[in-house]
């Protein structure tokens, strides 16, 4: 089977530390066939509403994505797409900047979460001594069922984002102590049409595996999801591709038949191989 990277960043990211022409070298060396450029747009609620970086670079980023397709569309198939984080935070800004504009995918993301007290919080700047990781996932959760029932997205990226920073806070890197509130995340997500990233970042991190872990996989399979995507987060040409081949067999592990990418928004999708 062919191997897709649906959520890959350059340097028209704000963290991003290659540009596109590397990232896609570096896809085609490592037999990767299809890639999806996700750059980062943050929605906000309160000024700058749409996210400066992104929106400065814009033009550019058109202009070497059409570049690019032309030169590698042979070789590579390359998706025009977004890492949209927390639209639902302002959901007008974040209605107004996608009428506007045209994407083959979106993430959605909830790097910003918002708590029961109506106060936002970066889950890597949460001092954990004074927010217990208990009431920031109770809260992270609460606010990502949020994002989803606001729409506006096709899959939800990194669901258990925070154990990237909680490593040495918890004992082990889980997120299963917190599964009825997963649950409704997953159960709007099936009932939507959204599917969700299986990612591969936490091989390299504490986590050791790829995320989300997979009694994750397999309850979003039992919900009636179906549409599950592969994705690296590489924002650098060595992680680019990483583990794909480990996330494709941990979708076929939790009773998925194939793995998705998009095109114009619309999931197209890739049966996983017999001896994968």
């Amino acid at each position: 089977m062919r191997l897709s990277d649906m959520h890959v960043h350059s340097t028209f990211s704000v963290d991003g530390a290659a540009d596109m022409e590397k990232m896609c070298k570096a896809a085609m060396s490592k037999d990767i066939s299809r890639i999806a450029f996700t750059e980062h747009c943050e929605i906000r609620s309160e000024p700058p509403h749409v996210e400066p970086y992104y929106l400065e670079r814009e033009a550019r980023r058109l202009k070497e994505y059409a570049r690019l397709s032309k030169k590698y569309g042979r070789e590579l198939q390359i998706a025009y797409g977004l890492e949209l984080g927390q639209p639902h935070h302002n959901p007008e800004e974040a209605g107004k900047f996608l009428s506007l504009r045209r994407f083959d995918f979106i993430l959605g993301s909830l790097h910003f979460y918002k708590s029961a007290d109506d106060h936002y919080h970066d889950v890597y700047y949460v001092n954990y001594s004074l927010i217990p990781p208990k009431v920031m996932f109770c809260d992270y959760f609460t606010d990502m069922a949020r994002m989803v029932e606001h729409g506006g997205f096709d899959v939800i990226a990194h669901l258990d984002y925070p154990l990237r920073v909680l490593n040495g806070i918890l004992s082990r890197p889980t997120i299963l102590d917190y599964r009825d509130l997963v649950d409704v995340v997953l159960r709007k997500a099936a009932e939507k049409g959204l599917g969700i990233e299986i990612g591969t970042r936490g091989l390299s991190d504490w986590q050791r595996r790829v995320g989300p872990e997979d009694w994750v996989l397999k309850r979003f399979c039992e919900l009636g999801g179906e549409i599950v995507t592969t994705g690296s987060d590489g924002h650098r040409e060595r992680q680019l591709g990483n583990g794909i081949s480990q996330a494709v067999f941990a979708a076929k592990n939790a009773g998925f038949r194939y793995v998705a990418y998009y095109k114009n928004r619309k999931p197209c999708f890739e049966m996983i191989d017999d001896h994968t």
